[in-house]
Parts: C-alpha cells; structure tokens; sequence
C-alpha cells in the first residue's frame, strides 16, 4: 500500500517537533550552570518562541482538532517559558551577588549584567574609517 505524502511529513513534522522538546534540554544545563547571569540568552528570541508554539496549540486545537499536536507544542511552549524564566532568575541572583550602587560591591557604582564580558572592550569611532564608522578595539 504506497504512503501518502502528506502522511510522511505528517511523521515527519511529528517526529521534529518531538525531539525538539529534548533538544531545549541542553539549554536549560547550560543557563542553570552558568556564573555569569546567562547573558548570552535572548529573551525577545525566546519569548517570540514561546508566542510562536503558543499559537500553533491554539491551531492545534481549535482548527485541526488534533491534541498531540497541542500537547507537543504545549511541552515547546514550556520549555521556552522555562528558559525564559531561568535567565531571569539567574541574572537577578547575579545582580544580588554583585550587590547594589553605593553598597561597595557593585562596579563603578553601577548595576550591570554582563559587566565582565564588556569590561575589556570599548566603542570608539575610527576616525580614519570612512564615514566615522564604529570599530570594537581592546581597551590599552
């Protein structure tokens, strides 16, 4: 009995977004593990994500009637606010650790997340460059 094309990417759609769940898995480590208040993590990014596969249950179960997929784009959806919502944990315990302005703790008498990744680069505008445009060059 030969297979449908819409059956097989039925599966396959099926198949990715299944192990798309397991995939955030190595993400979730990587923000839990990290000192530095997970900066390299976008929150517009992951809460466009989250939106997105939001959506699609809402399609999911009110146009197609189909509840797996609901129930997979539901655990996307999780997954994405739990991301979301570990950043933010992560870089409000890192502000705490980094203390408030004028308590003696905090940098330069500023609050910054991040601040160790940019301490050793500054802006600056090349002015040899055409136009003044900007360059990133190491502080001296």
């Amino acid at each position: 009995m030969p297979v449908a094309p819409a059956d097989v990417a039925l599966v396959v759609f099926t198949a990715c977004n299944t192990a798309r769940v397991f995939a955030y898995l190595p993400q979730i480590v990587k923000i839990g593990r990290d000192t530095q208040g997970a900066t390299a993590i976008s929150y517009t990014t992951w809460i466009l994500f989250g939106v997105s596969h939001l959506s699609t249950v809402a399609y999911a179960i009110l146009v197609v009637d189909d509840w797996r997929m609901a129930a997979v784009f539901a655990a996307n959806t999780l997954c994405c606010v739990l991301i979301v919502g570990l950043t933010a944990w992560k870089r409000a315990a890192l502000r705490t650790a980094r203390g408030r302005p004028g308590d003696g703790k905090c940098l330069h008498g500023r609050e910054r997340v991040g601040m160790a990744a940019i301490k050793s680069v500054s802006l600056h505008t090349d002015p040899e460059a055409s136009r003044g445009a900007a360059s990133w060059k190491p502080r001296s």
